[in-house]
């Protein structure tokens, strides 16, 4: 049997390729573990049965405070806020975002839209300038 001998070259480049391969092994775990947990995160988010994401409320406990509420807001101003804020967020969908409102609204005391200043759809329309654009409006029980 004919035994061959490494030379010190080759033995340097494996060693080299070894370590490229664990840091590769690295990255991928860490990038499939990144990958559940923002699955999970945007599933919550985007499902309109779930209960509000904590990502959504944290966001919305550090955004509606102040000049925020009792005010109408511009929708996109304030969608292009949150997703802006977290990239676990910028996935929500418009539908979705105002599900996940109302039912922060919901928990909080606070009305969503109230009936006297939106339309029969629940919307709030206003022209700003000489575009058609569409608010919110949180109400607070004051």
């Amino acid at each position: 049997m004919i035994k061959t001998l490494r030379s010190p070259l080759k033995t340097f480049f494996s060693w080299i390729f070894r370590e490229e391969l664990n840091d590769l092994h690295y990255s991928i775990t860490e990038h499939r573990i990144l990958k559940k947990q923002y699955e999970k995160e945007i599933k919550n988010i985007t499902s309109p049965a779930s209960p509000i994401s904590s990502l959504f409320t944290e966001w919305a406990e550090g955004f509606f405070k102040g000049d925020f509420l009792d005010a109408e807001l511009v929708l996109k101003d304030v969608i292009d806020d949150m997703r802006n804020k977290n990239n676990f967020l910028k996935y929500c969908t418009t539908k979705t975002f105002k599900d996940n409102l109302r039912r922060y609204c919901a928990s909080k005391g606070f009305s969503f839209n109230p009936n006297n200043m939106s339309y029969a759809d629940g919307r709030i329309i206003r022209t700003i300038n000489g575009k058609t654009t569409e608010m919110i409006y949180i109400k607070t029980t004051k």
